[in-house]
């Protein structure tokens, strides 16, 4: 089934509301309980199976009790409740705005961030092994792949583990461990609405399991899980305030929503006399790139005028979001009429993001060995919406707004000339030329691309014991394709800029006033939404294999081992603009990423590891790990670890590590 259609059964499922969860029948008070047997586990950064869960290393355990004691819903939410993960541009808050080209690889994932050494050092493991990376940016894992609804448990290594995992884990792991043996039927629905509006959040989910592997020798279990997070936009906080110049806060934008006029310096005869021009003698104007002088005083005010903020005028206050310049905090002077723009209320505190998960997972013991299949999908929706296009007259030649200036057969270029000349009566013989302005156009609509990803992993694995060894091995596929497309605020440039260059879109709207219907019409048809923006595709072929067990007796105890060794393969595309290279039409600040397409890479990677661990004594363990990894097109790197761990007294615990790591 594919997971658009996985998408829609679960969202019939959440509309059914919840059911009470069946579980295991409890004991009765008078039932004797039954001895539980000492098993030996895998604990994450060591491949050696042990009885005892507190090691050399810093580890933290989060249950599935403590998730839903804590209301999570999402990967994303309980990573960012570890005070150990760092912040960045890796999740849906912080990637929220405008980024630079490094970062555009991370639309709609959230990464984790261990101890700040970034998202692609931090390793994203489930049930112990690799899953397929974010297929944008082809380096780390998205959290809206994970599970949450199956997994019971999450163990986090806050410590580098190059030794056992290879590359990636050099700030840690985080392994999310699914539930093995679950007999019953649970099905949640909830949800989360905010006391102020915005950001509302919806989920629910479904996990059913029968059969029991001690009784019945077979275990199948079932999830399926569906998040819905509402957008949580600036405005929507009264918190989000940026004009707050007594605690020295004011931002430094001058592209308003009613436009600020700006010098406008150009080789361009007609445009060299611009409204900005001034006269330095009495002989004729001086260049437009010195500016009007305020009267009574020698400061040029070149660094913009808002109608609004003359004189007799409206104020900037007048409209929504807008305030006036501190020119003495950016210490601007010749911004002394300028109009700010509070940009904090355009940008998304939190991203939307709808994602579906599935799992299915079939469990059969054979003796004492263990066999089981697993598959794991998800589809995540996102639609990062950030601020509005700012459109700023430009001098460069190269520039799409070169010489963009407001004509003077605009609706307002009588009030915008006739209220500067009213302050500054020397540029009354610039009438009849443009206007050159810096404006926020909050008629284009919030700039957004829409991102859908979808992952899946087929994993087929055993495990079990031969003598006094225990071993694991799997085989695996993992995959992540992702793309992009253009959403709204977005316009094509031969559609766009006449509506500009004539007038016809007006950057001067007083208060009250409104678009013209021809305009807006105009402006939805320019529109370029739908257009992809880039797709990539990470695909993940591994087989592993390891053994553990103990080799001799010291008299503090058994002398354990462990060796292991990994064969993977890793694929990787990316793909820029995809339309015909003839009707690639040129849209408006649209941030394409044509440089980094990749037709398709591949690497495969070898590895071999080794663990030792020795009882020196009762209070005191030594652990001696090293890895060979041999990548290709990279080469060879071997890297080693120990740590230590020492119990003088039962309240005190000593440990700690040496080790390398590296990244490819």
């Amino acid at each position: 089934m594919k997971l658009k259609k996985l998408a829609q059964v679960v969202s019939l499922i959440c509309i059914a509301g919840p059911v009470a969860a069946q579980q295991s029948a409890p004991l009765k008070p008078d039932e004797p309980r039954k001895p539980q047997a000492v098993e030996r586990v895998v604990v994450t950064g060591s491949s050696i199976k042990r009885v005892e869960s507190e090691g050399a290393l810093p580890i933290q355990v989060i249950t599935r009790e403590e998730i839903d004691r804590q209301g999570i819903v999402t990967a994303e939410q309980l990573i960012s409740t570890l005070n150990s993960n760092g912040n960045g541009l890796d999740n849906l808050a912080s990637n929220s705005d405008v980024v630079d080209g490094a970062s555009r690889g991370n639309n709609g994932a959230s990464s984790a961030n261990l101890r700040g050494q970034g998202s692609a050092a931090t390793l994203i493991l489930l049930n112990g092994r690799r899953i397929a990376a974010h297929g944008l940016n082809g380096g780390t894992v998205d959290l809206n792949s994970i599970p949450l609804a199956a997994v019971d448990r999450v163990e986090i290594l806050k410590d580098g583990a190059s030794a056992i995992y290879g590359t990636d884990a050099i700030g840690g792991v985080i392994n999310f461990i699914l539930r093995k043996d679950f007999n019953g039927l649970t099905m949640q629905a909830s949800t989360d609405q905010t006391q102020a509006g915005g950001g509302d959040i919806t989920r629910c989910a479904l996990v059913g399991g029968m059969g029991d592997l001690a009784k019945d020798g077979y275990n199948v279990m079932v999830s399926l899980a569906h998040n819905d997070n509402k957008i949580l936009r600036g405005d929507e906080r009264n918190f989000v305030n940026t004009f707050q110049p007594d605690r020295g806060l004011s931002v430094d934008t001058r592209g308003t929503p009613f436009a600020t006029v700006f010098p406008l310096a150009s080789s361009n005869a007609a445009v060299v006399r611009t409204i900005l021009s001034s006269r330095s003698t009495p002989t004729g104007p001086i260049s437009n790139t010195l500016s009007p002088i305020q009267p009574g005083t020698t400061l040029r005010i070149n660094g913009g005028i808002n109608v609004l903020d003359l004189p007799g005028q409206a104020g900037c206050n007048s409209i929504d979001g807008m305030g006036p310049y501190n020119e003495i905090l950016w210490a601007t002077p010749s911004a002394k009429y300028a109009c700010a723009w509070d940009t904090g209320r355009a940008a998304a505190l939190q991203q939307p993001i709808k994602n579906t998960n599935v799992v299915a997972r079939a469990t059969f013991n054979v003796g004492s060995h263990v066999v089981f299949g697993e598959f794991t999908g998800s589809k995540a929706d996102s639609a990062k919406s950030f601020s509005n296009n700012q459109i700023s007259s430009s001098t460069a030649a190269s520039s799409a707004l070169f010489n963009l200036v407001y004509p003077s057969t605009g609706s307002s270029y009588n009030y915008v000339f006739n209220s500067i000349a009213a302050v500054f009566p020397s540029i009354e013989e610039n009438r009849g030329q443009g206007i050159a302005y810096r404006w926020r156009c909050m008629e284009c609509g919030r700039r957004e691309l829409t991102t859908t990803s979808e992952t899946a992993r087929l994993l087929i694995g055993a495990e079990g014991a031969i003598g006094t060894w225990d071993y694991r091995v799997g085989l695996s596929q993992a995959y992540s394709d992702t793309r992009s497309t253009i959403g709204g605020g977005y316009f094509y440039n031969d559609l766009f800029f006449p509506l500009l260059r004539s007038g016809a879109l007006n950057p001067f709207l007083r208060p009250g006033e409104s678009q013209t219907p021809a305009a807006l019409a105009a402006l939805e048809a320019a529109s370029a939404r739908g257009v992809v923006l880039y797709g990539g595709k990470f695909t993940l072929d591994q087989v592993d294999a390891s053994a553990s067990g103990p080799l001799f007796k010291l008299p503090a105890g058994d002398v354990m081992a462990a060796i292991g060794t990994d064969f993977r393969s890793e694929k990787w595309s990316f793909q820029g603009d995809q339309r015909d290279l003839a009707n690639q039409r040129a849209i408006f600040n649209v941030p394409f990423d044509n440089g980094n397409k990749l037709g398709g890479v591949k690497r495969d990677i070898k590895a071999v590891y080794a663990e030792v661990l020795v009882p020196v004594f009762k209070s005191l363990d030594i652990t001696l790990a090293g890895r060979q990894d041999n990548y290709t097109g990279f080469g060879n790197t071997f890297n080693p670890k120990i740590s230590v761990r020492f119990v003088p007294v039962e309240q005190v615990l000593v440990r700690g590590s040496y080790s390398t790591g590296f990244r490819v």
